[in-house]
């Protein structure tokens, strides 16, 4: 009985090619680990980012609807009334739903605000400077309200 080194009959330069391919695949196996880790964590930041940008920072109650504004209505007319128990609003979004509907203005941590009705699809992108505008006579009538 021979030993295998005996029937192994590989040259310095074939043993010394054969090291290096051993070496080539566990350089490449780190290289995709490390770029799977990396990918991973890149899309978790981002998954993270675009949830935030969703997320709602601040909500005020702006009252029942009383009237919303219609799609024909958002097309003809320059100012846009919603009125709701609290006042009336000018708004530039269509906002149609039922009177009696629970209305709220959500600030979202992108910086954008929202007239919303009772679910969060029914949520419409109004213009920062209306935002600001509501949001201060929403908090001006209910410190009236608290003195």
């Amino acid at each position: 009985m021979s030993s295998p080194k005996a029937n192994s009959k590989l040259s310095t330069k074939e043993l010394a090619q054969s090291k290096e391919v051993d070496l080539s695949l566990i350089v490449n196996r780190r290289l995709a680990i490390f770029w799977g880790v990396l990918g991973l964590f890149i899309l978790t930041c981002l998954g993270a980012l675009l949830l935030k940008q969703k997320t709602v920072k601040e909500s005020w109650d702006v009252g029942e609807l009383v009237k919303g504004i219609s799609v024909s209505d958002y097309y003809t007319k320059e100012n846009n009334d919603l009125t709701t128990t609290k006042g009336t609003f000018m708004v530039k979004a269509i906002f149609t739903s039922f009177p009696g509907t629970k209305v709220k203005m959500q600030q979202h941590y992108d910086g954008h605000y929202y007239i919303c009705g009772h679910t969060a699809e029914s949520c419409f992108s109004i213009p920062e400077t209306q935002g600001v505008e509501i949001r201060q006579k929403i908090l001006k009538d209910d410190n009236k309200v608290d003195h």
